[in-house]
Parts: structure tokens; sequence; C-alpha cells
């Protein structure tokens, strides 16, 4: 009998304990709520909530400050340890250029398999090279943020990826069909190539690995991953500001072409489609949970994209505006119906 009432005594205090906590929680929340309704001025109020709105994009602009920071000065460190990277055999290219002259696919790929005969040595030690460097690079972003990578990557890929990867090779098969017609070239070779001495052309093994492969890879993990995981937190688990600013950043970073001394209106096109299907990946991303579509969809991009010279001129693109307009109005399209599908998501969430 004496155990069974301290039982119920210590049952008592418990429930008291418990309920005292309640009831100061409930003060505090009731004091905090008092204090910014009533006691903080409503512009200290205000400027609290429109500074609250830029957090998001200040913290991205940290994460972006830090990435270029380590990539400038690991790729500075490779460099200047593994110069045999930086260029082809002076010969190759000159000789397989002239051993298959004729513009058709079996001479293209005769062509291509000439310089990896001459040059398959570099292009090893090029890929290898630069995928430890984007390997080391990736893994360490994973570990600083706290993201788990294995959940999101899935071998597979959706009914609107394939739709994209037939436009991409429908649309650079017309790009091409129409420049061999009309013998009017916007399309060279100038982005895998570099000039030495103002003679020797060379082929730039780095940086035509890095543009095709590596990019894709590297901005993919880090900005559909890594970065938009950084954002949700902030901007409260919010698709809309998550993708906006994860590809104003995104878009941003390719403001780096501006020193390869690239034209003006090289640099207006690159943003704005930057931003547009930067979107659309993002919005890709969200709904399949799978960066293997988005690296996949970057890498075609990629490829169709890369025979645009930087230093194309206004003039030069006036004959092609139908090209690139119809080019935006798909993306723009497939974009509208990615944001409906997240907005179905998020109300059967709610």
């Amino acid at each position: 009998l004496k155990m069974g009432r301290k039982n119920r005594r210590d049952d008592s205090t418990l429930k008291h304990v418990s309920n005292t906590i309640k009831e100061q929680n409930e003060t505090k929340k009731v004091t905090q709520t008092s204090f910014l309704d009533k006691e903080a001025p409503p512009m200290l109020v205000k400027f609290q909530e429109t500074l609250s709105h830029y957090y998001p994009l200040v913290e991205g602009g940290v994460f972006m400050f830090e990435f270029h920071f380590l990539v400038g000065l690991t790729g500075f460190i490779i460099y200047s340890i593994a110069p045999f990277l930086v260029k082809s055999h002076p010969d190759s290219l000159r000789y397989c250029a002239e051993s298959y002259p004729a513009i058709s696919l079996q001479s293209t790929l005769n062509l291509v398999g000439c310089i990896l005969k001459n040059d398959g040595g570099l292009v090893i030690r090029s890929i290898v090279t630069l995928g430890l460097w984007i390997t080391l690079l990736i893994l360490y972003f994973l570990w600083r943020h706290s993201v788990k990578l294995m959940r999101r990557i899935h071998f597979s890929i959706s009914f609107t990826g394939l739709l994209v990867i037939t436009f991409q090779l429908l649309g650079f098969m017309i790009m091409i069909s129409y420049q061999y017609i009309s013998n009017i070239w916007v399309y060279s070779l100038d982005n895998f190539s570099s000039i030495k001495n103002g003679e020797e052309i060379l082929i730039d093994y780095p940086k035509v690995i890095h543009m095709l492969l590596g990019g894709p890879i590297m901005e993919e993990l880090l900005m559909r991953v890594i970065l938009t995981m950084v954002l949700r937190r902030r901007t409260q688990d919010s698709p809309f500001w998550t993708v906006l600013y994860t590809n104003f950043l995104f878009s941003a970073i390719h403001l780096w072409n501006r020193l390869s001394l690239s034209s003006d209106i090289f640099m207006i096109f690159q943003l704005l489609s930057a931003f547009l299907i930067g979107c659309f990946y993002s919005t890709r991303y969200l709904i399949t949970n799978n960066v293997i579509e988005t690296i996949f969809l970057h890498m075609m991009n990629n490829v169709t994209s890369s025979f645009l010279s930087t230093k194309v001129k206004a003039e030069e693109l006036t004959p092609f505006i139908g090209f690139i307009v119809a080019t935006f109005f798909f993306y723009a399209f497939l974009l509208y119906q990615d944001s409906k599908t997240i907005k179905l998501i998020q109300k059967k969430k709610n």
C-alpha cells in the first residue's frame, strides 16, 4: 500500500512538471509573438522580413565563392604540375585533317579515330586527371553539406528527358543541314582548339573533356543536388524560390566566359539560355529526384551547342534567329508543364 501511494505521488509530480513545461513554452511563444507584433518597431519588423528573403541568395553566393576558390586553386595546381595535359601533339591535327579532308560522316569518324590514335595517351591522362580532380571536389562538398548522393542516382530517364534529347538531336541535324545548304556557317571548331605562337593549332584536350563530360557532371552534382539542398533548407522547402535562386547563380557562373574574350551577343545568349534551361533541369530533378537524367541532358546540350564559337557576332546569328526562338519556347513550355507537376506534388504532401 505504501509503494502504491508513492507511485501515485510520483505520477502526479511528473504530470505537474510536464504541465509546467508546457505553460512555460506557451508563455515564451506569446512573449515572442507579442515582441514581434507589438513591441518591435514596424520598420524593424519589415526590415527583418525583407532581409530574410535574401538569406538563401547570400548563402548561395557564399557557396559559389567557396566553389570557385577551390576550383581555381586546385586547377592552378593541376596545370602547374601536369603541363603535358595542356595540348595535343602539334602534328596530329594537321596530319589527320590532310588525310581525311572530305566532309562526310565517314570521314569525320576517320578523322576522330586518327586523332585518338595519335593522341590516345594524352586523352587518357587528361580524363584520369580531370576525373580525380572533379571527384575530390564533389566529395568535399557532399561532406561539407551532409548530402547523401546515392539516394539521388537512378539509371533511368523519363519520357520528358527522351523528348528533350530527340529535340536536341533533330535541331542539331537541322542546323547542320541548313548551314551546309546555304553555305552560311556559324558552327566551328574554335571551342576545341587553342593556337600557339599564332601558327600551330592544337587540340585542347582538358578543355574539350571538361566541356563535354566533366563540366556537366560537376555542375549538376553541385548545382542541382548540393546547392538545391542547401537552398531548400533556407526557403522552407519552397520549389519556386529554390529553382529561382539556384539558376540565378548557375547563370551567373557563366560570366567567367567573359574572361576568354567572348562576344557580347554570345554572353547574352548564354546567360539567358543557362537560366531558362537550368530552371528546366532543376524542375526535372525535383520531380524525378534523379541527377543522372539531368547530367545526361546537360551533356547532350553541351555536345550540340559546343560548336557555336564564343567569338560569334550578332550579324552571324541573324539567319538563325528562328531556331533560337523556337528553342527558347520549347524549354519554356516544358518548364511550365513541370511547374504544374511540382504544384500537384506539393498539394499531395500538404
